[in-house]
């Protein structure tokens, strides 16, 4: 995703188009569930609307991606800031609403420029950061619409069964900006 050259009504319309392609997946019959959403996985075609890509992981049974995460503890991970809390936990299931904290991130990170979790990129420390303290992604919503970040934090339960689902969340972005 390309910061500093995309501004006002277009980081809306950016936004609402990646919303948009995520509650488009999650309606699917049976739905697709991204599993490894992040800023890097959105690109833009002509008319500079998102579209989501890197659809790797979306055929991967909940097991696989649990051992796959796991094979990158050692080597870093870009991914692991966008990570819902449920994901670091064998023994929960995997949800649509894993990719609506991840949607949560990117919005906010297109909108402020900053990255989840500072960018950290070990995964043992975004671990302790999002599932022991229970911090949310981003602690600073400097120059984020108040509506955003309300709708953000509700990207940001800790608890999936509570997190808003993404055609809500796509709602409730249009509602407090409008495209």
């Amino acid at each position: 995703m390309i910061h500093g050259t995309v501004v006002g009504w277009q980081y809306r319309w950016l936004n609402s188009t990646t919303s948009k392609g995520v509650a488009f997946l999650h309606g699917l019959a049976p739905s697709i569930i991204h599993q490894g959403l992040k800023s890097s996985n959105v690109v833009l075609d002509e008319d500079r609307s998102a579209k989501i890509c890197d659809f790797g992981l979306t055929k991967l049974t909940q097991r696989v991606l649990e051992l796959d995460f796991l094979t990158r503890l050692n080597h870093g991970c870009e991914a692991c800031v966008y990570v819902a809390p449920e994901l670091f936990d064998a023994d929960k299931d995997l949800t649509d609403r894993s990719d609506v904290w991840a949607l949560g991130c990117v919005v906010v990170e297109t909108l402020t420029g900053r990255l989840p979790c500072d960018g950290e990129a070990d995964v043992l420390h975004v671990a302790r950061r999002i599932v022991l303290r229970r911090q949310l992604p981003f602690s600073d919503w400097t120059g984020l619409p108040s509506g955003v970040q309300m709708l953000a934090e509700q990207a940001f339960s800790f608890d999936p069964t509570e997190r808003i689902d993404a055609v809500h969340f796509l709602k409730g972005l249009n509602d407090c900006a409008p495209v």
